[in-house]
């Protein structure tokens, strides 16, 4: 009998009312902390995945590029003296690309695109 007044006591005062509100506060807070813990963790993850990705394109670009360069010192077709493909021809000039007018027709600039003789259909070895 004693028990049931003591716990009526503290609830016509507040005391589990009390409480139970620093327990939810508590609670609350934590589950915001983790929240925040875990966006933090998902944009790391979306970053890192980013880098790979980025770091994945950079070792193919330079892989391109490898193969590129071994290629252009081994083509028939490249002039090393002007650093000029002497068969790539376009009737554009490609702004994004090292280019001369020679003749009327735009010739690249291999020694600065090594990359166009990886992938080149006109390639062909020099003869040794």
């Amino acid at each position: 009998m004693q028990r049931h007044s003591i716990v009526k006591g503290m609830l016509q005062r507040g005391f589990l009312q009390k409480i139970l509100q620093v327990s939810t506060k508590s609670v609350k807070q934590s589950v915001a902390s983790l929240s925040n813990i875990a966006r933090g963790v998902k944009l790391a993850m979306m970053k890192r995945g980013r880098e790979d990705y980025i770091a994945d394109i950079a070792a193919v670009l330079a892989n391109i590029m490898l193969v590129g360069k071994e290629k252009t010192i081994r083509c028939q077709n490249y002039d090393s003296s002007s650093g000029f493909c002497t068969v790539l021809k376009f009737d554009v000039q490609i702004h994004t690309l090292h280019m001369i007018n020679v003749n009327g027709v735009w010739r690249v600039r291999i020694d600065k695109h090594p990359e166009i003789c990886a992938v080149c259909p006109y390639w062909r070895s020099r003869i040794s």
